[in-house]
This record gives C-alpha cells, sequence and structure tokens, in this order.
C-alpha cells in the first residue's frame, strides 16, 4: 500500500522509464475527492477505485472483489449487486425531487440520484446532509431527480436513449448509495459515489452549477483554490462538519 500527498511534489516511480510527482499523478487518475483508493493488478493497471469514504463493511466487500479477482468477470457495480443483502429501508420524499423522465433535452444542471433498498447511507443523507442550508441552496440550482436503483421504468437518458433506472445505473457503473450524478448542458460533469462531509458536497455541487469545471479540469482543483478563497474572506472551513 502506498499513500500520496496529491498536492505533493514527492517523485514517484511508476515503471523503469517514466516518473512523475505526487500531484502530477493524482491528475493523471483524476483524483476528486479524498480519500480515493486505486486498486492496481500485477501489470498496475487499475481494477476498482472507490471515491470518498466508506463504511469499514462496504470496504471489506470491495477488498473481497479485488482479492477474489472479480474484476476479471464483473464491474464492482455487478459484483455489489450479486451480493448484496436487502435492509429495511424505504425511499424518503423531499421536495425538491421533480417528476422527469426524459433528460434529453434538459440543459440546466442535473442532479439525478440514485437508491435501492440496501442504501445504508441514505439516512445520513437525509437526516444531516439534507438539513445543511448551504447543501440544500446547493441543490436549488439543479432539477433534482431521485430514482430506486431497481426500477424497470422507461426512461429516457441525457444521450436520447431509452433505458431504465436499473441499466442506467450499471451503465454508469455506479456501485455507491446514495450515488449522485451530476449534468450540465446535457452531458455527465462529475459524481458523488462516496461518503462527503457538507462542506465538500455543497462545494461540489458548486463546482458544477457555477460552472467552473470549464475552469478547473478537476473538483480537486476547484476546491484549492475555493479554500484559498473562503480563508482570506475570513470564512472558517469545518471540512468535517
Amino acid at each position: 500500500m502506498i499513500a500520496i500527498n496529491i498536492r505533493g511534489d514527492k517523485e514517484l516511480a511508476i515503471n523503469e522509464n517514466q516518473s512523475l510527482s505526487e500531484k502530477e499523478l493524482a491528475a493523471q487518475v483524476e483524483v476528486q475527492y479524498t480519500p480515493t483508493v486505486l486498486f492496481l493488478n500485477q501489470k498496475n493497471e487499475a481494477v476498482v477505485r472507490t471515491n470518498g469514504y466508506r463504511k469499514p463493511k462496504k470496504l471489506k466487500k470491495i477488498l473481497d472483489y479485488v482479492y477474489s479477482k472479480a474484476y476479471a468477470e464483473l464491474t464492482l457495480a455487478q459484483y455489489i449487486e450479486t451480493t448484496k443483502k436487502t435492509s429495511n429501508y424505504q425511499p424518503q420524499s423531499h421536495e425538491m425531487f421533480q417528476k422527469i423522465k426524459d433528460f434529453s433535452t434538459l440543459k440546466t444542471p442535473l442532479a439525478i440520484i440514485f437508491e435501492d433498498k440496501s442504501c445504508d447511507a441514505c439516512a445520513y443523507f437525509y437526516n444531516i446532509t439534507l438539513k445543511d442550508s448551504a447543501v440544500v441552496n446547493g441543490f436549488n440550482a439543479f432539477s433534482v431527480v431521485r430514482f430506486d436503483a431497481s426500477s424497470t421504468q422507461t426512461i429516457i437518458d441525457n444521450k436520447g436513449n431509452q433505458t431504465t433506472p436499473k441499466d442506467w445505473v450499471q451503465q454508469l457503473k455506479l456501485n455507491y448509495r446514495p450515488g449522485i450524478v451530476l449534468f450540465n448542458e446535457g452531458d455527465g460533469i462529475t459524481r458523488i459515489d462516496g461518503f462527503l462531509y457538507n462542506f465538500h458536497f455543497q462545494e461540489v455541487l458548486r463546482y458544477v452549477s457555477g460552472d467552473f469545471y470549464q475552469e478547473f479540469a478537476t473538483y480537486n482543483a476547484y476546491l484549492a483554490y475555493r479554500q484559498r478563497e473562503l480563508l482570506k474572506q475570513g470564512i472558517d472551513i469545518d471540512i468535517h462538519k
């Protein structure tokens, strides 16, 4: 196991012929959130990545996926689907949810939330994340749609293809619940596929709705700029709130 500082300058040997600084490697593998964990095979090829935090049981399932080399036949999303145990979670309603089934002509910022009956992180999402006014204000810039990730209802995706939430979430290889994909101008910009505290949550929403992704190639680059901006304004940043 190797840990790197995504803003560091330490040189890393990638192979016999190539070396990169820590921040160059982070940019090359498109690190959006920390912690990001990349699991590599014997050829130094990434077979799975996790963005953000995972609960111990969820992380163990990912470790089992890598250890058993299930990645040779299944995506992580497919592996989790075949091994998950259904909980008693019941989807909750929220006033910001809209009923949209055709996303092919929607050009304004769009957030699609995928949940399912095994969504053990959904309680935190509704009871903590969506109780934060800054997060809710961030969502106000989006059309927000929530789907059951196991639903087979007919919808039209952002590319104009007829599909279902079940097929779409598999196509997106979204293995975290609640998994959120953020779109703008009809294009998928980034996703929230791991646990985020409120500060990072509200900032990734701003990164998309404010078009900052056009200026900063990654959310992490934007976040470094944003933190400096807030500190200059004398605003205290609590990233674990």
